[in-house]
């Protein structure tokens, strides 16, 4: 939809679009791909790309580098499953994800399902992001520096070259920031009893990375080779006093490598076979040093091995792709500096964890002959083995579990003359992670009662659409099931338990209008009501936490001229649900209007070509709008950046 409007006067932006294999066949409205051309030079984060779809919402610790928490249409965080070229990178031990894990000068394309599944793996409760990473042709090369707020800068190299029958693509990529805005400190260092603004200490981020890839085609087999290795490092501010000895850290070390496999065949029914296999493995520091009295350090290992296959047999309009999913993740912590706490006492000890994870099922697409009307639907049954045990031999406690279920999605496109209407029904889950399963062996405990939380939704949508207009509209209502939340005793001894039901209903609207061949306008709404039920009075009645109930935003695009645009977005959040301090009267914290997390934004973007340089300025939060973050803390007010890129 909103592609050609950007870049309307150029449609490649001195950017390649590779076909991707990985795309949806199907028009489902709850599905939306965002082409690189689309936030190329208009976005610092991939977090600031993913703000601009509608259903999609994320809160953050303010500052570059922070955890980002992703719902969609109302989901928790766990509740969305991620990919990265195909490969899922939710963490299997706590259920989060790292959305800094691909710089985004690196990524070509991302796809997003709303309470769908992409087509070949289990159906999520909330939905899918997946990130394809860039796929350059031919040879040349492309360099870029940006510099902006709070001690930011990044520069970024890219090498592409085609000899023989390979595409061989090389990126390295090295940013730093010092995060160092001003902050209300409660009880600063320097004097207790008499909170202050101060610039916030020790909140710098670094990221380095390095990404190589390689496309190559043996007759009618086709190749991608694709690894990268990542290297950041994100320093932990104390917010209440500012403490300017606190050394807290983690420092993590990531190595991914994928291998990609396509074959067609000379058949009538069978057409190609599609594989893959990745490796992920992460390491990460944390150093517990907030003050010179303590420095300890601990060891977070991740690993996972994943293999997928599937084999699309076509007879007339019907296209039935089997597929197969295979995972196997280790998890590890290790204390190497402090005191080693022994399993089953009072206190998190160092534990080995494993899950192996089998996914089959299949996908059945029909369209009509005049392609007016499609069908779709796809069934994944899902198996997961998991094991957790003291990490030292000389304890013991060896626990197992193991889980079977079932997700699945059903859907209808039709399609009359300027109007698409689509209608779905998925049943999503989220297995457990394995932390809820099997606890911390201290005192948070383990439950092999814990089942996957379900969910039930149904979604209407339709879309109006001419040469210079459209609509999109969609409905949908779900039923959540089994929501899994810790529960404590009067002595802190807590676990994981399924103790609640949700319903969810919400409505989105998309429209854009294209009234000269020099402006495009845009509007988004989106609307989410919720309601908790639980036998506990604590959650029974509430809404769903870390949501906000409207958000409205508005865009305008101006093509000043062939190589000159601007952009303005103007963004309005309301009605956000964390807790009873998320919903005090604002009078006596000084933020926002009511709720503290309300805000209402301004981005503004320019961006200039001169022939092969690129001249980009962002803006963000321009009029330093003050609200609180996903931590309950002050938000970093306006940051602007400048980005210089070349190309050849």
């Amino acid at each position: 939809m909103l592609t050609n409007a950007i870049n309307a006067q150029d449609s490649s932006d001195d950017v390649e679009h590779i076909e991707i294999s990985e795309v949806n066949t199907y028009q489902s409205l709850n599905y939306q791909s965002i082409n690189r051309a689309e936030f190329v030079n208009t976005a610092q984060t991939l977090t600031d790309v993913l703000q601009n779809v509608n259903g999609i919402q994320l809160n953050s610790v303010t500052g570059v580098g922070n955890p980002v928490s992703v719902s969609i249409r109302g989901s928790s965080s766990k509740q969305v499953q991620v990919y990265v070229d195909g490969l899922l990178i939710n963490d299997e031990q706590f259920g989060g994800f790292d959305l800094n894990m691909v710089p985004l000068e690196q990524i070509e394309s991302i796809e997003v399902a709303k309470n769908e599944s992409l087509g070949f793996a289990s159906t999520p409760i909330g939905g899918v992001i997946r990130i394809n990473t860039l796929r350059e042709s031919g040879s040349g090369y492309r360099l870029s520096t940006k510099v902006g707020s709070f001690g930011y800068k990044q520069a970024t190299l890219s090498l592409h070259s085609q000899f023989s029958k390979h595409q061989v693509s090389f990126n390295i990529d090295a940013l730093r920031t010092d995060n160092d805005y001003s902050t209300i400190v409660p009880q600063p260092f320097t004097d207790p009893n008499s909170p202050n603004e101060e610039k916030i200490k020790n909140n710098e981020f670094s990221q380095y990375s390095i990404s190589l890839s390689d496309e190559f085609n043996l007759g009618v087999h086709e190749f991608r080779l694709t690894t990268q290795w990542d290297d950041k490092s994100k320093s932990i501010p104390n917010y209440q006093n500012n403490n300017p000895v606190n050394n807290r850290k983690l420092d993590s070390k990531s190595q991914r490598l994928g291998l990609y496999y396509e074959t067609s065949f000379q058949h009538n029914l069978i057409k190609n076979l599609i594989s893959g296999v990745n490796w992920l493995k992460r390491e990460e520091l944390f150093y517990d040093s907030p003050h010179v009295n303590k420095n300890d350090l601990f060891l977070y290992e991740n690993q996972s091995l994943g293999a997928f296959s599937r084999l699309p047999i076509s007879i007339n309009q019907l296209l039935i792709t089997p597929h197969i999913n295979f995972s196997h993740y280790r998890f590890g912590s290790e204390t190497l500096r402090g005191t080693v706490v022994k399993c089953g006492g009072i206190g998190a000890c160092d534990i080995k964890a494993e899950r192996n994870s089998l996914e089959l099922g299949g996908r059945i697409e029909w369209t009509s002959t005049d392609g007016e009307l499609s069908l779709y639907s796809a069934v994944t049954s899902s198996h997961n083995k998991d094991k957790n045990m003291p990490r030292r031999a000389d304890e013991q406690g060896r626990v197992e579990s193991s889980e079977q279920y079932s997700s699945g999605e059903f859907g209808s496109n039709f399609r009359f003359n300027n109007y698409l209407f689509n209608a779905s029904f998925s049943r999503g889950l989220r297995m457990p992670s394995m932390y809820e399963l099997f606890g911390d062996r201290g005192q948070m405990k383990g439950n092999d009662e814990l089942t996957p939380e379900l969910s039930n939704t149904i979604s209407l949508n339709t879309k109006w659409s001419n040469a210079n207009s459209n609509v999109n509209l969609s409905l949908y209502h779900r039923n959540l099931s089994n929501s899994i939340v810790p529960i404590f005793s009067s002595e802190g001894v807590g676990s994981f338990r399924n103790v609640s039901s949700a319903e969810v209903v919400g409505v989105e609207l998309d429209s854009s209008w294209t009234f000269s061949p020099q402006f495009t306008a845009m509007a988004k709404l989106s609307l989410i009501d919720s309601e908790i039920e639980s036998d506990l009075v604590a959650f029974d009645g509430n809404k769903l936490p870390g949501t906000y109930g409207k958000q409205f935003s508005t865009s305008l695009i101006w093509r000043a001229a062939a190589d000159l645009n601007f952009r303005f977005d103007a963004f309005t959040n309301r009605d956000m649900h964390f807790n009873r301090p998320n919903l005090s009267d604002n009078s006596t914290s000084g933020f926002g209007n009511g709720n503290p997390a309300d805000s209402n934004t301004f981005d503004f973007s320019a961006n200039y070509r001169f022939k092969k340089v690129n001249l980009s300025l962002l803006a963000k939060n321009v009029f330093s709008d003050k609200y609180k973050d996903l931590a309950n803390r002050p938000s970093e007010g306006r940051n602007i950046f400048l980005k210089l890129s070349y190309r050849d």
